[in-house]
């Protein structure tokens, strides 16, 4: 249940997946940030022949570009790097290529669909790589149990450095389901319901995805539970 990079045979997929462990923007500071946004605008405006016609415009548009990322905590500098590199070769069915901010929003739905494409097939290539050994519900429990407890540790160190804690992306449903199944997390039909309800805010996205996105909330928010109540899981599986 380890975070780590998983080797996926189709070098697209595995651009998308590599470039979800480097540096969230998240955590840049602003000058590090305007560095990386002016850069890659910069790159794009040129290759597209569409320069701004004059520095006020370029200003503008970079700091409107700063102010809509702070909608996109997800994503990471290579992330975003991958999404003006496709949309520049038209990989996101535009007829005519060029930035704008309603068109970064268009381009950063779609790549993230296409994250969440990945993340799914990097799971299943991790389950593959894994030894035939079977582990024993036991052995998941403690598993289970450990990685929470390491993120209650490490989402109160990031409150006492007074700064937030981003989860890693991708694989939290596993871990809720894991929580789950040992009477850990327990959800009632209402409250699956309302998680379902709220993950659902593209129709585009499949059940499946949904669904993923509820419990990875759901885990997500048992996590600062626990750190709002100073607990703890025990090796037998109860709130200390």
């Amino acid at each position: 249940m380890d975070q780590s990079i998983i080797k996926l045979e189709n070098s697209n997929d595995a651009l998308i997946h590599q470039a979800s462990f480097t540096n969230k923007l998240s955590n840049l500071d602003s000058n590090e940030l305007k560095s990386l946004l002016a850069n890659e605008y910069s790159k794009f405006n040129l290759k597209t022949g569409r320069e701004q016609k004059n520095k006020e415009e370029v200003i503008l548009e970079l700091q409107l570009l700063i102010e809509e990322l702070s909608d996109y905590k997800w994503m990471t500098q290579d992330q975003l790097k991958l999404i003006f590199a496709k949309a520049l070769k038209g990989e996101f069915g535009d007829e005519v290529i060029y930035f704008s901010i309603a068109n970064f929003h268009k381009w950063a739905k779609r790549f993230y669909q296409e994250v969440q494409r990945v993340e799914m097939k990097a799971i299943e290539a991790s389950r593959k790589e894994e030894t035939k050994e079977i582990p024993t519900k036991e052995q998941l429990l403690q598993q289970a149990i450990l990685t929470a407890n390491n993120y209650v540790d490490q989402i109160k160190k990031a409150k006492e450095q007074n700064r937030e804690y981003l989860f890693p992306f991708g694989g939290l449903h596993i871990l809720y389901d894991y929580l789950s199944e040992f009477g850990i997390i327990k959800l009632t039909i209402d409250q699956k319901k309302d998680y379902i309800a709220k993950a659902s805010t593209n129709d585009k996205l499949p059940l499946e995805a949904v669904q993923q996105m509820a419990k990875g909330q759901a885990y997500k928010d048992f996590i600062y539970n626990l750190v709002d109540f100073d607990l703890k899981i025990s090796e037998t599986g109860e709130l200390i």
